[in-house]
């Protein structure tokens, strides 16, 4: 896969990596590089199912504050907002099977 680093930037220089050699911190930040822009994921729930979510980070709405119980970066967990359902999602960083961001898809 070839990519103009210096037209799209670091998400790119990320997206050039080894895919094999990804791991959830290198994910994480791919995810983190859309900067508040939607992106397509598609991962594996926890059921077992396939999930196809455009979602984006940086959402504040419905937040009360309360905040979660647990630190979800330490379960390779990310919170985004999903646009389908208008609501927070977590998404396993471990079960991505695909990122689509810019109408470039890095399968993992």
């Amino acid at each position: 896969m070839s990519c103009n680093s210096t037209k799209y930037g670091y998400h790119s220089r990320i997206l050039t990596n080894k895919l094999n050699t990804m791991n959830t911190q290198q994910i994480a930040e791919v995810i983190k590089s859309t900067k508040g822009r939607f992106f397509s994921v598609s991962f594996v729930k926890k059921d077992g199912s396939v999930r196809n979510m455009t979602a984006r980070l940086g959402v504040k709405k419905n937040i009360k504050g309360i905040g979660l119980k647990f630190n979800p970066t330490e379960r390779d967990l990310m919170v985004v907002w999903a646009m389908d359902k208008e609501n927070y999602r977590m998404i396993n960083l471990k079960t991505i099977k695909s990122i689509k961001f810019k109408k470039q898809v890095t399968n993992f």
